[in-house]
């Protein structure tokens, strides 16, 4: 079984996962992947051309590619009510009641969000010149 299936297997009956279809979640991821390739791959000569750009690493302009596509083309974001606490999340504080906070479903639900810190605003500073 794959990663993504046995996230969203592990978010089924939580708060937040009412209407998760895993079904169209997982063709959401895919065509999230296969987006995500396909920028990569035409912009794979901005990394060529200017490596400094993207403090020398490929590992660096991969997922920032990641990142502006999943913005971009896909209008994921960091969850608004979580950005302040992230860093301060403990048992009992509520960080973690809304699976979509926390598990796939956030990503393919009605408001493409999640609390992976590169989703966060301060982030998109970095975007790679010249990516749309």
């Amino acid at each position: 079984m794959d990663t993504a299936r046995m996230n969203l297997l592990c978010a089924e009956g939580l708060p937040g996962a009412e209407r998760l279809d895993i079904t169209d979640s997982l063709a959401l991821i895919d065509q999230m992947a296969a987006q995500v390739r396909s920028e990569t791959e035409r912009h794979a000569y901005r990394f060529q051309q200017r490596p400094t750009e993207f403090e020398n690493s490929e590992g660096f302009f991969r997922m920032m590619m990641l990142m502006v596509v999943l913005a971009e083309d896909f209008k994921v974001h960091y969850a608004p009510n979580k950005m302040a606490n992230a860093a301060n999340a403990s048992m009992g504080d509520g960080f973690f009641a809304d699976s979509q906070d926390v598990f796939l479903t956030g990503l393919t639900g009605a408001n493409h969000q999640g609390t992976c810190s590169s989703l966060s605003s301060e982030h998109k500073s970095h975007k790679p010149p010249g990516v749309i």
